[in-house]
């Protein structure tokens, strides 16, 4: 799966960790480059099930790449479809502004 925008890191870690509550078991393997807010350089990602390992920070994209986030998953009876829809919807979510705080708070 490919993301064209720069993601935010709460959210993007949100919906991994809807996926794994809901269908941990059958996330067999997932690997990922993420272009992440806040950030020029690219962040690494993968995890087996329930087990995600820490992200990790490259010094720098590769030369000539288009800064697009990539993610692999390797799954058992999970439609790209369910994890494209798991993902649009923290994604919809961040730019309606929910999980942001309230800035008009009396």
């Amino acid at each position: 799966m490919t993301f064209d925008e720069p993601m935010s890191w709460s959210t993007v870690a949100a919906a991994f960790d809807a996926l794994v509550t809901y269908r941990g078991p059958d996330l067999l393997r997932m690997k990922g480059i993420l272009n992440v807010k806040d950030t020029d350089k690219p962040v690494v990602i993968h995890g087996v099930q329930h087990v995600f390992h820490p992200p990790a920070t490259l010094d720098a994209w590769p030369e000539g790449d288009d800064r697009k986030s990539r993610v692999v998953f390797i799954t058992r009876d999970i439609a790209e479809s369910t994890i494209r829809k798991v993902f649009a919807s923290f994604f919809d979510a961040e730019k309606k502004g929910w999980g942001q705080p309230d800035e008009k708070k009396p």
